[in-house]
């Protein structure tokens, strides 16, 4: 199966999997997709993430992150820069996101992927790869 979006396929198969509350979730890996979801683990919204096989038939394991009373700690996610449409940011740019102090943007900078948070901290503007809260 050929996907268009890599990072949109990801994100959507993490709100499948949490909806019916599994607890992990396969997807295909590539490198930024596993700075992407690294960047999701030191937020807190997945547990812990598990890279497996080997060249193109990598893949990683997403251990889904639940709270309590058993609802995902992920309420949405959406991709914010598309293939149509980049979007850019300047550090001053980066705002809180637009769901409360829970979400966060998730940006590509030339210090590598991370949240808005610190991108704004470290002065530095980027890609805009997606919103999640």
């Amino acid at each position: 199966m050929m996907v268009i979006d890599p990072i949109a396929d990801m994100l959507v198969r993490i709100r499948n999997a949490q909806a019916v509350q599994k607890k992990t979730v396969t997807i295909p890996f590539s490198k930024f997709k596993g700075e992407v979801l690294r960047v999701m683990k030191e937020i807190g919204f997945v547990e812990d993430i598990v890279k497996r096989g080997r060249k193109t038939k990598r893949v990683a394991e997403v251990l889904l992150s639940y709270d309590a009373q058993g609802r995902g700690k992920i309420n949405g996610a959406t991709r914010v820069s598309k293939q149509s449409q980049r979007m850019y940011w300047k550090a001053e740019d980066m705002h809180p996101s637009r769901k409360g102090i829970a979400g966060t943007f998730i940006v590509s900078t030339s210090r590598g992927v991370m949240s808005s948070r610190v991108a704004r901290q470290m002065s530095i503007g980027g890609e805009v790869i997606c919103e999640v809260w």
